[in-house]
């Protein structure tokens, strides 16, 4: 995404008390159902001691929508982004997420 896409913005779960590999397709669907501007990426991996989410997209917009919807804080972990946060993610965030997710495809 930065090779492409130099100024984009980083957002990063932590997963809490959840299985790292379900959150990934829990925020893929998410981030696909707020039709973000742009390109977007999201990929799942352990960094150094933990495993976590992390989303990129190239307009600061898109990211602070997910960013505020998921009141994450600024960090400055990793090299290269215009701006980053992260978030936990915990068995109640992602069952808000879940039941947010199967309301709006009910329409």
């Amino acid at each position: 995404m930065l090779s492409e896409h130099p100024s984009s913005h980083l957002i990063v779960a932590r997963p809490v008390e959840t299985n790292p590999s379900e959150m990934a397709g829990l925020l893929d669907r998410l981030i696909d159902r707020m039709r973000p501007r742009g390109s977007y990426a999201s990929t799942h991996m352990k960094a150094k001691d933990m495993e976590v989410i992390m989303c990129a997209f190239e307009h600061e917009r898109e990211a602070l929508r997910m960013a505020g919807t998921m009141n994450a804080k600024p960090i400055s972990r990793y090299v290269g982004w215009s701006t980053q946060v992260a978030f936990d993610l915990d068995s109640t965030l992602a069952n808000a997420i879940g039941k947010a997710l199967d309301r709006e495809g009910g329409r």
